[in-house]
């Protein structure tokens, strides 16, 4: 293990947001300091108030074990924050952060850190530089406090330049695609209701993603500047939401939207999201991917590709990490009936399951085991090559040198989407992956 790092990220002349990195190696400290830095000009340039300039001793820190991050929101918090493993405090101005996924400190040397981790960072650092814009914070509504934290920790960690385009990164097209089913699931959920702070029935994910997704829409209407200036303008008391509402209804009204519901909806809408995440954490930037999964659920990833009717050939390089598992899957075919998994791990070599959804609600997915094969070669932190096609009515699956295992699938239909896995505890890189027909 290293020891403490901290670095200070601000200017020379102003109270600089200190980070603090425990127990992380210097590569991770810069990864932190520049989330931190690219959040604080984002505000700056958002807010109109240069943050940097405030001195207040604000305090972000990044633990490695999760035991040091609950000690810190027991004391600060009663432990309020402990299932999301990060919070902001505006008394003591003190941010923390867990690392997440809990991955093996090896493959934060390989990759850095996951990018759940890096908008978390991104995320409590705005929440520190909202408090230090606005005096009257303690009166924000939670649309505009969580929606701008939602936003601008997406959009800082991407200009960091951790993360691709909205439409290319899973954990923004999870956003996209988690706020069209609220839409498909409440119709009646219009802009109102988020300036009304409606959430019955609704998760906080769901929440947050419409939240930040209106403040997008927001800047990409030209509202965003009057809104925002009437947020600092209007002081604070118990009016202040309701003021806040008519001013940001009057700047959608004077960028020229007639039909806001119609309009913001149409813009959600019309994203083209690559991917379809239903357990994080997947990033994609670049040619090697990381993955990582929590230890209770597996992490799952979805392309919205589907493999179609003709032939077809996945082909890639994974490695795989040390861990208390150590299981990487791709995923083959889904459908609304199952999938196809393909689970490689160094211990007993290679799977092939299909998994077939219930008819029934309330019942269990029942796996059936195509072929397996016993791989020795398969070892932790060594790429592990695999070529993974479908010839007429027959699936090959080979894992780098191996004899590859033929499964004839005969009414198994894999036409339908493909995607990445790893399975809980686990985690790992995937290198070059593509397909090809």
């Amino acid at each position: 293990m290293c020891s403490i790092l901290s670095v200070v990220v601000g200017s020379a002349m102003g109270g600089p947001i200190v980070v603090v990195c425990d127990e992380f190696a210097q590569a991770q400290v810069d990864e932190t300091s520049a989330m931190v830095a690219a959040a604080q000009a984002l505000s700056t340039e958002l807010f109109g108030v240069d943050v940097s300039a405030v001195d207040d001793g604000a305090i972000l820190e990044l633990h490695l074990l999760a035991r040091d991050y609950y000690n810190a929101d027991q004391r600060l918090n009663d432990g309020r924050f402990k299932r999301k493993w990060a919070f902001a405090n505006s008394a003591e101005m003190q941010a923390h952060v867990a690392l997440q996924p809990p991955v093996p400190t090896e493959l934060l040397d390989a990759a850095g850190l996951p990018v759940q981790t890096k908008v978390q960072i991104a995320r409590e650092a705005v929440y520190l530089c909202i408090y230090r814009a606005f005096p009257n914070h303690g009166s924000h509504p939670g649309w505009l406090r969580d929606g701008l934290a939602e936003y601008m920790s997406n959009e800082s960690v991407r200009r960091a330049g951790y993360m691709g385009g909205v439409e290319e990164e899973p954990w923004t097209c999870g956003d996209i695609i988690v706020v069209r089913r609220l839409f498909e699931d409440q119709p009646d959920f219009t802009i109102a209701s988020i300036l009304d702070d409606v959430s019955k029935d609704i998760s906080s994910g769901r929440i947050d993603s419409v939240r930040g997704l209106f403040i997008g829409w927001l800047r990409e209407i030209g509202a965003f500047d009057d809104m925002i200036g009437e947020a600092r303008r209007l002081g604070g008391g118990s009016e202040y939401k309701e003021n806040l509402k008519r001013a940001t209804l009057d700047a959608i009204s004077a960028a020229g939207v007639e039909n806001p519901d119609i309009a913001f909806k149409a813009w959600v809408g019309a994203f083209e999201p690559e991917w379809d995440e239903v357990y994080r954490s997947l990033q994609t930037k670049g040619n090697v991917w990381m993955q990582g999964a929590f230890n209770r659920n597996n992490s799952i990833c979805w392309n919205n590709e589907e493999l179609g009717e003709r032939d077809w050939v996945i082909t890639g390089s994974m490695k795989i990490f040390e861990g208390d598992k150590t299981q990487m899957n791709i995923l083959l075919g889904r459908n609304d009936i199952g999938y196809v998994k393909v689970a490689v791990d160094t211990e007993w070599g290679a799977t092939v399951f299909h998994r077939v959804f219930p008819v029934e609600k309330n019942k269990r997915s029942k796996w059936i085991r195509l072929g397996n094969k016993e791989i020795k070669a398969n070892e932790t932190n060594k790429w592990i090559d695999f070529k993974i096609s479908k010839r007429r009515n027959r699936l090959m699956v080979k894992i780098d040198k191996q004899r590859p295992i033929r499964i004839e699938l005969g009414d198994i239909d894999v036409t339908g989407r493909w995607g990445l896995g790893v399975q809980n505890k686990s985690a790992g890189l995937w290198r070059d992956v593509k397909v090809e027909r």
